[in-house]
């Protein structure tokens, strides 16, 4: 989604030096049953009903191909998660990311990547995560490199389901 907030708005600007083209600042994953997992900052990792916050901003629904016991593991890993702190402790690691990335004139993300101190996911992140360790799905680079749950911004995040060979499919959106 992209939200109206000050948290959403400085989210665009960092991930803008990254992605050239920055047009989301937040991700929830659905578990099913009409529940939605996420992460947001102060409130820690929350579930939430699907329709709560979705429909009044622009958004984007995506599908990721994995089988019916996948979803099962994705769902229950995620909802385990729930009631977890929101590390907000890490925002200056991805500020630090957009910097160096433009000082090298290329995506850098190797402050969220290897100064964290605790495995606590941001909204994309937690996404991620739960993808690599509850399921066998792995979304690749343009390079056809598996990303990292580590670093994952919500518009790197969307870049990376446009990309034929993640065999995402978008399943709604709104402008």
């Amino acid at each position: 989604t992209r939200g109206r907030s000050l948290i959403s708005k400085r989210i665009l600007v960092w991930q803008e030096v990254q992605t050239k083209n920055a047009e989301w600042s937040h991700v929830r994953s659905y578990v099913g049953d009409g529940l939605c997992v996420e992460a947001l900052c102060p409130q820690g990792v929350r579930t939430t009903r699907i329709k709560e916050g979705l429909f009044d901003k622009p958004c984007e629904v995506w599908r990721i191909p994995i089988g019916p016991q996948e979803r099962l593991a994705f769902r229950d890993g995620l909802l385990l998660k729930a009631g977890n702190a929101y590390p907000w402790w890490t925002m200056p690691l991805f500020v630090s990311d957009a910097i160096t990335t433009a000082v090298m004139k290329r995506p850098v993300f190797w402050f969220t990547r290897h100064f964290r101190i605790f495995n606590i996911q941001v909204c994309s992140e937690l996404d991620m995560y739960a993808n690599l360790k509850f399921t066998s799905y792995r979304l690749k680079d343009d390079r056809g490199r598996e990303v990292p749950w580590r670093g994952c911004t919500p518009d790197y995040e969307h870049d990376l389901f446009n990309l034929s060979w993640n065999r995402a499919i978008q399943v709604y959106e709104k402008k």
